[in-house]
């Protein structure tokens, strides 16, 4: 499993995300690094950040809202957001391997196993190769109506957007 730092950042731009959402960065090493600087001449090295975070509903449901939120009751509709981004490289496009919007992209868990994965899955688990420019974002919302058979509890979201290199964030959500 990838070790993940969790951060807090707001933002008054529209369309970026807003506080409190778990932050990933995920540093690949063809050779060991010594201080902090990026050898350029090194192709295989760069840095990833993929983010999500729970938003409500917009007025009717059929997109995310603006609020992110940290809990929700049974029955509600939750929208997920996937933000990925590269950071930093050699070069200003790094490949990146992803599942397709209608692969699994999500896993709830509790404290002992995984409960539930997000979407339903309508295609093979295939990967598709995308090419992240330096600086853009690639996000994605995946749409989650709490089940009404799970018991009120906190539970892991796992983002699974990510496949190569593996970078799963996750964060603690609430269902009342």
């Amino acid at each position: 499993m990838p070790s993940s730092n969790s951060s807090a950042r707001s933002s008054s731009k529209e369309g970026t995300p807003t506080p409190t959402f778990v932050r990933i960065a995920a540093i690949t090493f063809v050779t060991a690094v010594a201080g902090s600087c990026l050898n350029t001449a090194d192709p295989g090295r760069f840095i990833f950040q993929y983010a999500i975070a729970a938003y409500g509903c917009g007025t009717d449901c059929s997109a995310a809202g603006p609020t992110p939120i940290s809990t929700a009751a049974r029955g509600d509709t939750v929208w997920l957001r996937h933000d990925i981004v590269l950071l930093q490289a050699s070069d200003t496009v790094r490949r990146a391997t992803i599942r397709p919007d209608c692969a699994l992209n999500v896993v709830i868990e509790s404290p002992t196993a995984p409960i539930d994965t997000l979407p339903k899955p309508t295609c093979s688990d295939s990967l598709a190769s995308h090419n992240f420019v330096l600086g853009a974002t690639l996000t994605r919302f995946t749409r989650w109506v709490v089940d009404s058979s799970l018991a009120p509890a906190t539970y892991d979201i796992v983002g699974r957007v990510l496949v190569q290199p593996r970078i799963e964030p996750r964060f603690l959500f609430a269902i009342t």
